[in-house]
């Protein structure tokens, strides 16, 4: 009975007895090329992908560093800026607070006046240089010193400028 198979179904084999119902070697290995082919450039895609966002990562990085680090030091600059804003005004103010006393500052008359008018006028020069540039700048800075160890306040105003 193995030979009525064999007999009957010989001439449905092709000639180098390849199966006609699978797919010749050519086929499969043009296949498995086109996928290896497919999927390497959809490697190359990922990575490049990977690359972008990796460096789209890093820069946004780098930024925020360079950010925080700029507004470390302008922090820094401005508390010791308005530091010395604070103890130019507080001196003038409380020099002219003193003067204002009855019988407070040294010995009243005619000298307390004219140091209360360079205080005040001092006091006055500093808000309006402030109101204009928003800021203590070293010319101010050393002005207001001069000023206030002219009125006897010695103050360190340096620190800030």
């Amino acid at each position: 009975m193995a030979e009525f198979f064999d007999e009957d179904f010989a001439d449905l084999e092709g000639e180098d007895d390849e199966d006609l119902f699978s797919p010749g070697a050519g086929a499969v290995e043009g296949a498995a090329q086109s996928a290896d082919s497919q999927g390497a450039r959809d490697a190359d895609q990922i990575a490049a992908g990977l690359r972008n966002v990796g460096f789209r990562d890093g820069l946004d990085k780098g930024k925020e560093t360079r950010l925080q680090d700029g507004f470390d030091a302008g922090y820094r600059s401005g508390m010791a800026k308005g530091f010395d804003l604070g103890v130019a005004r507080g001196g003038l103010s409380t020099l002219l607070e003193v003067l204002a006393r009855d019988g407070g500052g040294g010995g009243g008359g005619e000298g307390d006046a004219a140091l209360a008018a360079d205080a005040r006028a001092l006091l006055e020069r500093l808000d309006a240089a402030l109101r204009e540039s928003g800021a203590l700048t070293p010319e101010l800075s050393a002005e207001v010193a001069a000023g206030m160890a002219r009125l006897g306040l010695a103050v360190d105003l340096g620190s800030g400028a």
